[in-house]
């Protein structure tokens, strides 16, 4: 599990299983390139997303705009499904989402996307870590 903060707020985010995984990769593949500086490698990626989440935001954005609106929900409400918001006075962690239902009004739209790509982040570094690191070039 992860713990992080989003705008003073503190959040836990869980796992998904392989197959959610695996469908929000598929559905993210074709902007991810758009994600890199220019001629940075897919395998690079991982260090991509080590960075902190306000300095990729935009760039974030503008990738999630080029999805269709059934594609960008999936990916946000699949990521989301698996992070909770600890509540005030001890009384516990309630879920962000339910379905497609966001459970916090007053979470706003880059915050909603900070906290996915938190989610993202703990998500994916497995599978990014696992990808060919690239040549040295010696032989």
């Amino acid at each position: 599990m992860l713990t992080f903060q989003v705008s003073g707020k503190t959040y836990s985010a869980d796992k998904l299983d392989a197959m959610k995984q695996f469908h929000i990769v598929r559905r993210m593949a074709p902007i991810i390139a758009g994600l890199l500086p220019a001629g940075v490698a897919m395998k690079d990626m991982n260090s991509f997303l080590q960075k902190e989440v306000s300095s990729v935001l935009p760039g974030l954005a503008d990738a999630l705009s080029k999805l269709k609106d059934e594609d960008a929900e999936f990916v946000l409400y699949s990521l989301l499904s698996v992070v909770k918001q600890e509540q005030p006075n001890g009384l516990g962690w309630a879920p962000v989402v339910k379905g497609s239902s966001l459970m916090f009004q007053d979470i706003t739209m880059p915050d909603l996307i900070k906290i996915a790509f938190k989610a993202g982040q703990f998500n994916f570094q497995d599978f990014l870590s696992a990808l060919p690191q690239p040549s040295t070039g010696a032989k």
